[in-house]
């Protein structure tokens, strides 16, 4: 086994409809508000279409 700690991945917070959420930095915004239960109207959209 290794000593070695992964980095401690940076959060942001985000506010979606009111309500604050923290999510990893570089989330998609479509991403976090399927995340947090809601939903947004898109066209087009894959997690890995690249932005």
């Amino acid at each position: 086994m290794s000593d070695e700690q992964k980095p401690a991945v940076e959060m942001v917070d985000v506010q979606i409809d009111g309500e604050w959420h923290q999510f990893p930095k570089g989330t998609r915004m479509i991403e976090a508000c399927r995340q947090a239960g809601r939903d947004v109207p898109h066209y087009c959209y894959h997690p890995k279409l690249s932005s």
